[in-house]
């Protein structure tokens, strides 16, 4: 069940245009109510905040988080009907191909339709366009290094975990050392800018190893890894909108990201080394 969602979801905010551009539209709305007409054909159908009502056809998916979805008498859906937090109603009349899911998220609904939280929804929107961009480009200039640490985020979590706890420990000590010299606190500047850059390379692998499971889920084990990394970085950002657990499962994909660098950099010295 939750290869589905994660899958539904990430074809729908790729479906926007930014892969999948297709004859039939894509429907994406956030804090409104959408419905499908008798007569109409979509490809996807994606509610943020709000419900979906189907009375004619969706050829993909139908998706609402924070609403519920009904599914008029002769309304077709080709794939998966999905809820957050909100019900499927189904017609006997109506038609869905693939799977039925709803998943609780008490509370979810009446947060998204908030008029804070929509201001919120969109300033997420434009940076994780942002997001996205960056981590196009460092899939594209980077793509070995990328790879090699999403192999070890997958083959050696452990180590990866016990580098990144290090690497974080040891953050403080390093700024300190360099603050208690002028020449040091000129360096704090470069510090900081390395320590993102190497969440933000951390966070593109973990995407990649993301969208690769998804990839081979769906039995498309090849996509490239740029596409690949693209599926992850919208489910990652995706499961980020989740109040509370999706903040936490973010943070933990940063961590393990930056701990993949670390261990990536310990063994090429290893190595060199040898």
């Amino acid at each position: 069940m939750k290869r589905i969602i994660l899958g539904c979801l990430a074809v729908h905010l790729l479906g926007t245009g930014l892969l999948f551009a297709q004859e039939r539209r894509h429907i994406v709305k956030v804090g409104t109510n959408v419905t499908i007409a008798s007569g109409e054909s979509v490809r996807d159908a994606v509610v943020v905040g709000g419900n979906l009502v189907v009375s004619g056809r969706v050829e993909h998916d139908a998706v609402a988080v924070g609403g519920s979805i009904t599914i008029m008498p002769n309304a077709f859906v080709g794939h998966n009907a999905v809820s957050v937090g909100g019900t499927v109603v189904q017609d006997r009349a109506a038609t869905v191909n693939g799977e039925v899911v709803e998943v609780a998220a008490p509370g979810i609904s009446s947060l998204l339709k908030s008029g804070f939280v929509r201001a919120w929804a969109a300033a997420k929107i434009l940076s994780f366009i942002g997001l996205l961009a960056l981590a196009l480009l460092i899939a594209v200039l980077l793509p070995k290094q990328i790879e090699v640490i999403s192999h070890i985020i997958e083959q050696d979590t452990l180590s990866v975990i016990l580098w990144s706890i290090l690497g974080m420990i040891l953050i403080f000590p390093l700024t300190v050392l360099l603050a208690v010299s002028v020449i040091g606190l000129l360096f704090i500047p470069l510090e900081i800018a390395l320590i993102v850059f190497m969440f933000l390379i951390g966070y593109v692998a973990v995407a990649r190893f993301v969208g690769t499971k998804i990839s081979a889920a769906f039995n498309r084990p090849r996509i490239p890894l740029v596409w690949n990394t693209l599926i992850g970085i919208v489910i990652l950002g995706l499961v980020g909108l989740i109040p509370f657990i999706g903040w936490l499962i973010v943070s933990l994909a940063l961590l393990l990201g930056y701990g993949g660098v670390i261990t990536a950099v310990v063994r090429s010295r290893e190595k060199k080394t040898v």
